[in-house]
């Protein structure tokens, strides 16, 4: 045993001359001196630099909104819009219209009370107007007047709402116009007279103008003055005007056939050349000079 134990013992140590490499598993004690960093120095690392505006910051990132000064009326008065102010002159024409009327009125009432028996009957038509003196001549043209300025100022304003058109020169211009289409027409109907052999007929048929303009021109006052000043009830002065002046209308010229049929030296073609001549074609010819001229 002994010589067995001196030979492991010798073969180990020729194990430890054999080795000529380090060790790896030798730990160097560390020198106080110099110590070798374990973790090199990183670069510093640069703050950022502030900035003037946070974005997460709210209160930098509000969008202001300038508040116009809202203007408070204590009284609660209505202020008038622009579209009122611009045609402040249609209540004074409106009244004037109201005050011929009423001049009219005061003279001879029982006029306005045959107005329903002329509107429903030809035969009593021609009567009054063989039996027309000239107090009764004046009222039906004080009423022919005063559709002159409703009938205008209706025209005026579908030409305001609709168009844009506005000012007392345009209502003038328009004014002017419808004066001058009915000074055509009953200028040609007096020529007419003195032409023809159907006089009575001519004559029948200007007291018929005379008679639906007056009755349309009173009626168009109240719905002139809803459809310019009443906002919300606008387009029903409008539809209610428009029907009233397209009723009447309808009434004169179909009265007319009836008035020209009776009298046996007219027939339908004389009265589709009235229609043509001195219907259409002034107000065509009113209507081209005023829009040439706007």
């Amino acid at each position: 045993m002994k010589k067995l134990f001196i030979l492991l013992m010798l073969l180990n140590g020729l194990c430890l001359l054999s080795q000529t490499s380090n060790n790896p598993f030798d730990v160097e004690k560390e020198n106080s001196a110099s110590t070798p960093p374990l973790i090199q120095e990183s670069a510093p690392i640069s703050e950022p630099t502030p900035t003037n505006k946070n974005p997460f910051d709210v209160a930098s990132n509000r969008i202001t909104i300038e508040k116009k000064p809202v203007y408070i009326n204590p009284a609660n008065e209505i202020q008038p819009s622009d579209s009122n102010k611009k045609n402040s002159f249609i209540f004074w024409i409106s009244l004037v219209s109201l005050l011929i009327t009423t001049i009219a009125l005061t003279r001879d009432r029982k006029a306005f009370n045959n107005f329903p028996k002329l509107i429903s009957n030809r035969n009593y038509l021609k009567l009054v107007n063989r039996d027309l003196n000239s107090t009764r001549l004046v009222i039906y043209i004080l009423l022919y007047f005063s559709f002159f300025f409703s009938f205008a100022t209706f025209l005026y304003l579908c030409g305001h709402h609709f168009y844009g058109l506005h000012g007392f020169k345009i209502y003038l211009l328009i004014l002017i116009g419808v004066i001058g289409t009915y000074a055509i027409r009953h200028l040609a109907l007096l020529i007419l007279r003195y032409i023809v052999t159907t006089k009575q007929t001519i004559s029948d048929h200007g007291f018929l103008i005379m008679v639906s303009n007056g009755i349309t021109g009173m009626a168009l006052i109240p719905f002139n003055l809803l459809f310019n000043y009443a906002e919300s009830l606008k387009m029903t002065g409008f539809l209610l005007g428009a029907a009233i002046i397209v009723v009447f209308y309808i009434w004169r010229q179909v009265t007319g056939i009836f008035l020209s049929n009776a009298d046996k030296q007219v027939n339908f073609f004389h009265f589709f050349i009235y229609i043509c001549s001195l219907e259409i074609a002034p107000a065509l010819v009113i209507i081209k000079l005023i829009h040439g001229y706007i």
